[in-house]
This record gives structure tokens, sequence and C-alpha cells, in this order.
């Protein structure tokens, strides 16, 4: 089916070949495996490479772009995009994607629709000293949509809160959900995921 290319020197593992959903975020302007568990979680202030191998050797290659995403982390994603084409024999179809605007297929890959987190990679981890009890989570996500479900990070703040839309609250240990009278029932079912 996918034929190994040889990877000499090349920032990406040979396992790109596999079908399947592969996502890398750029980070100090290299790739970086996002988990699968953490697929469809997007920092504003980073740029990704999705790349979705399909059936018959038909592949398509998204450049997602953060909202708050610097130029050199933008540029260094156009550029490791045609390093991975070329690795993948220019088969790929590219797309570039941009936070907020995502297309329907980039939307499909992700069933439980996007989740939009403030920072980027610098911000993304937080290191903890031995023996001190980490920082509580206090975070609170607008989930809004009708076809595509987005969930972005907002500020804590009753002034983020409207009646179109639910919200998600994450204290850590607790979450809670809160739908406006006009939010929409899709929104609904997807705030109780």
């Amino acid at each position: 089916m996918y034929t190994p290319i040889p990877r000499s020197g090349s920032p990406f593992p040979g396992s790109v070949q596999t079908p399947g959903l592969h996502v890398w975020r750029v980070e100090k302007l290299k790739p970086v495996p996002v988990a699968p568990e953490n697929q469809g979680v997007f920092f504003s202030g980073d740029s990704y490479l999705v790349l979705h191998n399909g059936p018959e050797e038909l592949s398509h290659l998204h450049l997602w772009i953060g909202q708050q995403s610097s130029r050199d982390e933008q540029g260094a994603c156009a550029v490791l995009a045609v390093h991975l084409n070329t690795l993948l024999g220019e088969r790929p179809v590219q797309h570039r994607e941009v936070q907020g605007n995502e297309s329907d297929l980039f939307m499909s890959y992700f069933p439980r629709g996007l989740k939009y987190q403030e920072g980027g990679v610098e911000s993304a981890f937080h290191k903890t000293s031995p023996g001190t009890a980490p920082a509580a989570i206090k975070k609170l996500y607008q989930v809004k949509g009708k076809k595509n479900i987005r969930a972005t990070e907002r500020a804590l703040s009753w002034d983020s809160f409207n009646t179109g839309d639910c919200f998600i609250l994450d204290l850590g240990q607790n979450i809670f959900t809160w739908c406006g009278e006009r939010s929409n029932i899709l929104e609904r079912n997807k705030a109780r995921d």
C-alpha cells in the first residue's frame, strides 16, 4: 500500500507512511508528535501539521495555524510541510487551516470536535518543584457551533458568558457545564460529552 521512503536526516518517523492520523506540533522549529489522546486539542499560540493517510494512498496534509502563533513558527510549519510532502513522494493534497475557520475535511478527523487552549508551547507545560502541590486548574471553555462544534478557552469571568452558547468550567477535580437558554441542542450534547 504505502512504500517506505528512506528518511536519512528526516525529523519525521518512518511511521508517516502508515494509514491513519498523524499530528505534530511545531516546537522550537521542529515537529513534535502529539499523543493520540491529545489530538484535537490545539494551542492558539502554536502551529501544527496534521497528516491523514487514507485508503488507496490518498493523503491530506493540513497546516493548522493558531491565531497567536508567531511568524517564525508559521514559517517553520510551512518548511516542515514541504519536507514531509517530499518525504511522502509529493502525494498529499495540502491545506491551510486557520483557527476558527477549519475545513469540513479537517473537522472530520476529530469527531469529538476541536478544543482551543490559550498559550503555546512555552505555556503548555508548567514545572512543579518536588514536594509542592500543583496549582489548581481553573479554565472556562465556550462550546459553540452547529455542524462543527468547537470548545474555545475564554477568560474566567462572568463577562465571558452569553445565553446563546454552552460553557464548561474546569476546576481540576470538578467540571461544570452551563448552557444558555438560546444554545442549540448540538452544543448542549457536546458540552455534556
